[in-house]
């Protein structure tokens, strides 16, 4: 009597394809919506790029899934006045370098001149300028 045997792998075989249906819905939903990957530590990424000689401040850091398995970023990252585009040059291979170690391979960095006096803040606010309420741009 293979009856109960037929209906009881039926059951399992199910279980097995909801189980995989809910996975893959729910990564494919984090996609939509560009969260941060779970297998991401935005602290240890930011540390990375902090650690990079040169690299006084990193903000406006952002990092979500293109899709399953290849991960982006971006990031305003301030540096020394005084930096040839030769030495930014390095910098940039650096830190795109040690960023694909850490599981990131789609990398913009955005440089930026330290007197433009921006905080160690990784959300910029957006604030109104002028009584007319036109937003701006702001740290």
């Amino acid at each position: 009597n293979f009856t109960q045997a037929d209906s009881i792998a039926s059951i399992f075989v199910s279980l097995l394809i909801i189980k995989s249906g809910a996975s893959l819905l729910k990564d494919s939903f984090n996609i939509l919506i560009e969260a941060v990957p779970l297998k991401l530590d935005t602290d240890e990424i930011l540390g990375v790029i902090k650690s990079v000689d040169g690299v006084k401040i990193v903000h406006d850091l952002h990092i979500w899934a293109i899709s399953a398995g290849t991960n982006a970023l971006i990031a305003h990252v301030v540096v020394d006045d005084m930096l040839s585009v030769a030495e930014i040059s390095k910098m940039i291979k650096r830190i795109e370098h040690e960023l694909s170690h850490a599981g990131i391979g789609h990398v913009t960095l955005q440089f930026e001149s330290e007197s433009l006096g921006h905080k160690d803040d990784l959300i910029c606010e957006l604030k109104s300028e002028h009584k007319d309420e036109h937003f701006g741009h702001h740290h």
